[in-house]
């Protein structure tokens, strides 16, 4: 509607009444149409602070919300590897048939058979385990019946009871070998959670953004609807004196020309408040369409406050905070842990091997449990085992070591990025709070400029360009004190994050999923 406007603007002054009714007819029904429209299902308004906002970014955001499965998982991964110390029970029922072919002279002894027969049944259970040093130990009782040609196949009952450890003194030995996948899945499961931080430290970074935005375009639309009201203010006063004769209609023209061209921008401003807005919403809510009628209007004030940035003082609380620093770190432990390991594993395998228990026999079992303590059994040994080639091993330390100089060198990378850029961001801030203050006294000089000019005009000293030309400065002057306002309070969300304080500075509290 504003377009054809463009159309009817006066190329000249010298133009006949009706040409110049026309006109202004024109102008009064766009005007009357855009504002009909623009208060016609007024919705729901919304105040939100940006403390509030960012509350609902960490509950209801769905990138956030599948990346909290991560740490979950990881955890659970912890909890799998620590099963290697869990106790386990073992049962074996089984029972034999044996048919043995016997010497000669064995042959003479048993009366002339060629072979003996026996049958048995074995019943054996117990408990193994593993313990902190890397010992594996099994606790069992066995109870054998058997019967054979040579007791003429009467049964006799043999149990046992006893315990077996195999203590290894060099290849696994030791809590870390024992613990390693344990270890492992512990340093998996914090980098999880620094992922996890970093990714909603990034999402929440972008939802500031968006707020300040918002804010920024909502103030440039009063500032584009105050300008709008101006020059439908002008453009009346100049009717009033046309109508009296004082004025010429080129100023009337002039006031019609600049209230339409005001018009369009104010309808462009709204249409960038509705797609803000509708970025933010997508930030801040689980379900859009439930909120698509409400009108979310920030209730911050972009207030230019200095803050003290130091250098060294940020880079100590960077390298303390940041997600991505604190992540490099626990891949630099976790490969330090695959080291040791690994050099671990080149070891010969060297296990002492002890037992120790209780044999009994009888004709029922009851015998035989009752004989137990007056025969004891136990065996000491050591077992040796040593690949010939050890390829393996070597492979997997050069492997670890590399992993480990991997990381070392992304720290370093990342603390000198650190560095500049924490150091260009405290001189962003230092320029934006200069540029913000000068922006200030910008507009109060507008403002009086402005004033002045009216003045002028109404004793006949200037003329409706002039005025026009002064309330557009105003208005340059206003948004550039606006813009230079919501820089100041974005480029101190950039130092927040830099520093990895972005939770904080908007008081919130991180929790890393896993109960910890």
């Amino acid at each position: 509607m504003v377009c054809p406007l463009k159309l009817f603007r006066l190329q000249s002054s010298a133009f006949s009444l009706s040409t110049f009714s026309l006109n202004t007819f024109i102008l009064a029904i766009a005007l009357f149409a855009a504002s009909t429209a623009l208060a016609q299902d007024e919705p729901q308004r919304k105040p939100l602070s940006l403390r509030e906002g960012a509350a609902a970014v960490l509950e209801n955001n769905l990138d956030l919300i599948v990346e909290r499965v991560a740490p979950l998982v990881a955890a659970l991964d912890v909890d799998s590897a620590r099963a290697v110390y869990d106790p386990e029970t073992f049962t074996l029922l089984k029972r034999t048939e044996a048919k043995t072919p016997l010497s000669a002279r064995s042959q003479t002894a048993a009366g002339g058979l060629s072979s003996s027969e026996s049958e048995g049944y074995t019943l054996e259970a117990g408990v193994e385990g593993r313990l902190a040093l890397g010992a594996k130990y099994t606790l069992e009782v066995k109870e054998e019946r058997t019967a054979d040609t040579f007791n003429r196949f009467e049964p006799q009952f043999a149990s046992f009871a006893g315990l077996k450890l195999t203590q290894p003194l060099f290849k696994n030995l030791g809590r870390e070998a024992t613990e390693y996948q344990i270890n492992v899945a512990g340093k998996n499961r914090d980098i999880s959670v620094h992922k996890l931080k970093g990714r909603l430290l990034e999402t929440l970074s972008e939802y500031c953004g968006v707020y300040w935005d918002l804010l920024q375009l909502r103030e440039e639309l009063k500032v584009r609807e105050e300008s709008l009201r101006l020059a439908e203010t002008l453009l009346e006063l100049n009717r009033k004196k046309f109508r009296a004769g004082v004025m010429s209609a080129l100023d009337v023209s002039h006031a019609e020309s600049a209230a339409a061209a005001r018009l369009d921008q104010v309808l462009i401003a709204r249409r960038g408040v509705k797609d803000k807005e509708a970025a933010l919403k997508l930030l801040i809510s689980g379900d859009v369409y439930g909120i698509k009628d409400v009108e979310l209007t920030p209730s911050e004030e972009a207030s230019v406050e200095p803050v003290e940035a130091k250098l060294d003082d940020a880079l100590k609380t960077a390298f303390s905070k940041r997600p991505d620093y604190l992540e490099l770190k626990s891949e630099i432990e976790k490969s330090r842990l695959r080291i040791r390991y690994a050099e671990n594993q080149r070891y010969p395998l060297i296990d002492l091997e002890a037992s120790y228990g209780f044999n009994g026999l009888g004709e029922t079992a009851g015998q035989s449990w009752r004989s137990l303590d007056s025969n004891p059994e136990w065996s000491l040994g050591v077992r040796f085992k040593m690949p010939l080639e050890g390829t393996g091993a070597q492979a997997e330390l050069a492997g670890a070591r590399l992993a480990s100089s991997q990381s070392l060198l992304k720290l370093k990378r990342l603390e000198q990025r650190t560095i500049i850029k924490t150091d260009l961001i405290i001189k962003d801030l230092r320029d934006c709070l200069i540029r913000a203050m000068n922006a200030k006294r910008s507009t109060a000089l507008a403002k009086n400029t402005l004033k002045a000019e009216e003045e002028k005009l109404n004793a006949g000293l200037s003329t409706t360009y002039s005025v026009l030309k002064v309330q557009d400065d105003l208005s340059m002057a206003r948004l550039n004190e606006i813009g230079a306002s919501i820089d100041y309070n974005k480029t101190l969300v950039r130092y927040n994050m830099e520093k990895g304080t972005l939770l904080e500075a908007l008081g919130l509290k991180f929790g890393d999923e896993t109960g910890r």
